[in-house]
């Protein structure tokens, strides 16, 4: 006769152990599996739930004693799948394997005979996440028992595509289900006294501790290791973020540390903590990182499968690249202050540089894409063809109109980085010259030139030329060129092999009738088609700015005349771009496309960009946002603190100036501005060094 009893019955449902049996579902399957159908027949109470018949009995059936199929309909007539259910560890070793067959099948029996002393207090957690299906059968034929047990548990999770240290590390939280995690490699070996000392450890600070066990040799396994309260590793963990390999486990510490204050760092009294490098020291003295720090001293352990060489990082250019930019990575997203993550995130643009010179370029791609989303080989580029490459998110507004404007001046294909949009890209530009790839690694704020370079050098080859664009950004052609593929032409016949861009905030004519569609992606750019143009004499105050300096030098008057974000709000932002250009080695984008980099003897350009014949303006329609309350909000949002914002100190600070005061206010200044309507085809002329002299002359004699 079916159990009828309430879900709730007499005795309070611990909501805990439901939890705890959640991440154990694994454990059935040593015992004949969960029968769905049987269970659902047995309890009518599902269907009023409206869950799953295994979510029910995870939740609340087991808890409740019931079984799991007609051979066990009660878990009571089965003590050890009760027992191996209901189990607590303290301490869960956790292994991810990914097609390491050997690692398994040299450790796996060692580390649970060795402590199997500690097996009520222990599970070792082995994660596979391949489709390995020999290995998968040989685990559970030669450890049957222990499975059975729970002192062993093995989860087959959907394999990765390529191996990622954080993603797979992190699988754990779904499955480990005791109170202290502890990372384990495959092919580590765990001692019975390693085991003794991360059991005291527990007895002394509970779960609010954070343990290296970094023996101070680089190499020989330990630096990997680490173990901390299980909520602590549920909340903080390893930074998916991040690049495949290197600085992974230290990025947990450092990151726990700065998070939890209060929090103890335990390891081993040794001249290298794995924390003594220059970097690292001057990082946690810049971010105040003052922790308790418990030296305790080491214990008997075993070697690994697989160890390595001390200096094995520095022997290998791509691992030492890796590592740097992880680790400026990590100084940054923990930095104490704004100025200091402004530091390390200049730190991390040199370190993304070096990756690109050294690694691959279908390597580099396919470890931040994925080698499935490699763009197709038979693109069949015309020698003068261009196309765009953009990083975006959430720019389903400007994107449809972006697309026809480039495909209008010639633009072959557009390549998208999706930095996570809620609307996929594909569903606005459902186009076959469209491409989209959205990035496994890394962050906008450090790494948004990274994911496009990575994505150009698969694309194009050296030589080929690229427009580097924001959605919000349309690029003109001046006179007398038609086409995109013209104009290239024309610069390699001159030697040139880029060209600068002038970027010019789009305002409208007035606040009437035609800022009703402002909104609609089909009239933005017919909205916004005014631009300032200011024939004031340029403030000594503005002409001695830095950013003015650097970007225009003596061009500065330039700058002056159209900087309507300056004028109208009092904010600095450099008007320079230098959008179009040609692929080659050791030459690097800037993150906001103001200039170029090199790695190698070039230098970087100057102010002497502007003494050529042509300038690309550049329409930029960013201030639409603010006519909608929507879009302020959510541009607000991404620069809601300092240390989390995805620009850098300054683009954060004027951001908030823009966006963050009352919007109607912020209008009238924008509309008190002399404006001119770009239909008048002046901006496309542009020359930098004829025309501010002569339209200066004309304008004071109109005046």
């Amino acid at each position: 006769m079916a159990d009828l009893r309430p879900v709730f019955a007499v005795e309070p449902l611990d909501l805990g152990r439901s939890v705890h049996i959640g991440r154990r579902r694994d454990v059935l399957e040593c015992y004949g599996g969960f029968d769905d159908a049987w269970y659902r027949d047995r309890h009518p109470d599902v269907e009023f739930l409206g869950c799953s018949a295994l979510d029910h009995f995870l939740t609340f059936g087991g808890v409740l004693g019931r079984g799991i199929n007609h051979e066990i309909p009660r878990l009571s007539s089965c003590p050890g799948l009760e027992a191996a259910l209901f189990r607590r560890p303290i301490v869960s070793y956790c292994t991810s394997i990914m097609n390491r067959p050997n690692d398994v099948r040299g450790t796996l029996s060692a580390n649970l005979g060795e402590n199997r002393v500690h097996a009520e207090r222990l599970e070792f957690v082995l994660v596979f996440l391949d489709e390995d299906l020999e290995m998968h059968r040989w685990v559970r034929e030669e450890f049957a028992s222990d499975l059975r047990s729970g002192y062993l548990r093995m989860i087959v999770d959907a394999p990765l595509s390529a191996w990622h240290f954080g993603r797979a590390k992190n699988v754990h939280r779904r499955f480990a289900s005791g109170r202290v995690f502890s990372s384990l490699d495959g092919d580590n070996f765990v001692t019975e006294q390693e085991t003794d000392q991360l059991l005291e450890i527990y007895q002394d600070f509970g779960e609010s501790f954070i343990f290296h066990h970094f023996s101070g040799n680089w190499g020989d396994g330990s630096s990997g290791r680490v173990s901390s309260g299980m909520r602590l590793y549920e909340e903080i963990g390893y930074d998916e973020t991040f690049l495949p390999r290197q600085y992974d486990e230290l990025d947990f510490i450092l990151s726990t540390l700065t998070q939890r204050p209060d929090l103890p760092l335990i390891r081993f009294n040794a001249d290298n903590h794995g924390l003594s490098s220059v970097r690292s020291k001057t990082f946690i003295k810049k971010s105040g990182v003052k922790n308790r720090i418990v030296e305790i001293e080491p214990v008997v352990r075993r070697f690994p499968l697989n160890p390595k060489e001390g200096n094995y990082v520095d022997e290998d250019r791509l691992l030492g690249a890796m590592q740097s930019f992880n680790q400026f990575m990590c100084f940054a997203k923990n930095a104490g202050s704004a100025e200091v993550r402004s530091d390390y995130i200049r730190m991390s643009y040199k370190a993304r540089q070096s990756l690109v010179d050294i690694a691959p370029r279908e390597g580099l791609f396919e470890m931040i894409f994925g080698r499935e989303n490699l763009p197709p080989r038979d693109l069949a580029l015309r020698p003068h063809d261009v196309c765009t490459f953009s990083c975006v998110k959430n720019d389903e507004l400007f994107l449809p109109t972006m697309y026809s404007h480039y495909k209008s001046i010639g633009v072959r294909y557009m390549f998208f980085v999706d930095d996570g949009s809620s609307k996929p890209i594909r569903e606005t530009l459902p186009h076959g010259d469209v491409f989209v790839v959205r990035p496994r690694a890394g962050a906008f704020v450090t790494s948004k030139t990274l994911w496009l370079e990575a994505l150009m050098n698969v694309v194009l080859e050296e030589g080929r030329w690229a427009l580097t664009v924001d959605a919000d950004e349309l690029v003109d052609l001046p006179p007398p060129y038609a086409s995109l593929s013209g104009l290239v032409e024309d610069l390699e016949r001159r030697g040139r092999d880029f060209i600068p861009g002038l970027l010019v905030d789009m305002l409208p004519a007035d606040l009437g009738s035609g800022l009703d569609g402002l909104q609609r992606s089909e009239s933005f750019d017919d909205a916004l088609n005014h631009y300032a143009f200011v024939t004031d004499e340029p403030l000594d105050a503005y002409l001695s700015t830095p950013s003015v300096r650097w970007a225009f030098g003596p061009f500065a008057r330039l700058s002056w005349t159209f900087d309507v974000r300056y004028h109208a709000f009092g904010t600095f932002d450099s008007l320079r771009k230098i959008p179009l250009s040609r692929v080659r080695a050791k030459r690097h984008l800037n993150q906001g496309f103001h200039t170029l980099h090199y790695t190698d003897d070039t230098p970087d350009p100057d102010s002497g960009i502007w003494e050529g014949e042509h300038v690309l303006p550049i329409r930029h329609f960013k201030l639409l946002k603010l006519f909608s309350e929507a879009e302020r909000a959510r541009t607000i949002a991404q620069v809601a603190s300092t240390t989390t914002s995805q620009y850098h100190a300054r683009t954060t600070e004027n951001i908030r100036r823009i966006f963050g005061d009352d919007s109607a206010a912020q209008i009238e200044r924008l509309m008190s501005l002399p404006r001119r309507p770009y239909a008048d085809g002046f901006l496309k002329s542009i020359r930098p060094d004829e025309f501010l002299e002569a339209e200066m002359s004309t304008a004071a004699a109109t005046t």
